[in-house]
């Protein structure tokens, strides 16, 4: 894959890059890992969690400190500060114009229990992601002691206010909520065309 995108000059060598990358993910199962983007000088890691015959869903490897501290707990994803850096500096600086042409954009929820969508090509995992891929993310993926910030808003049912904190994803498929303000880690996750 490094090899097309340093002949990117030579004549066909974008689209034998692209489609060299759906045939390197259609035969890689959930829970493997391959090199996709760059920043900041360090290439990207993605995980595969899931695919079907059109797209994977992959989950970045390398987590980024300190790029999030989730000042604004009630903020819904789709004005959080995290979603507009994932979708503009990060895209933008992460992926060259092949790589971004296998991006897709994804809708995704807001608030466990909402059904108001957002479209996004970066994305933070939500809590439906978590409940419905636990088994892969737990067994193959993710270690014991990750701790990473969701999209998902969530009500507190104890609470008579109806405050609602951010989630973040705490280990072995554990996802709690906070009110305070923390820095945890940002797994950025994309899905992309392998058709």
């Amino acid at each position: 894959m490094e090899l097309f995108q340093e002949l990117s000059n030579y004549k066909d060598s974008k689209k034998l890059y692209v489609v060299t990358f759906k045939e390197m993910v259609k035969k890689l199962k959930p829970g493997k890992s391959f090199k996709f983007g760059n920043f900041y000088d360090k290439d990207l890691e993605w995980n595969i969690v899931d695919k079907n015959d059109e797209s994977a869903l992959l989950l970045c490897k390398n987590a980024f400190d300190d790029k999030y501290d989730g000042n604004n707990d009630s903020v819904s994803w789709s004005s959080y500060d995290l979603r507009k850096t994932l979708n503009k500096t990060f895209y933008e600086e992460a992926f060259n114009g092949e790589q971004k042409s296998l991006i897709m954009e994804v809708k995704t929820d807001q608030t466990w229990g909402s059904k108001k969508e957002n479209t996004d090509k970066v994305f933070c995992l939500g809590q439906r992601d978590i409940d419905k891929y636990s088994l892969i993310l737990i067994n193959s993926i993710l270690n014991s002691n990750y701790v990473f910030w969701l999209r998902t808003t969530i009500n507190d049912p104890l609470d008579s206010n109806e405050s609602k904190g951010r989630s973040y994803y705490y280990s072995y498929g554990q996802v709690r909520i906070t009110y305070q303000n923390r820095v945890f880690a940002v797994r950025p996750a994309i899905r992309v065309s392998i058709k």
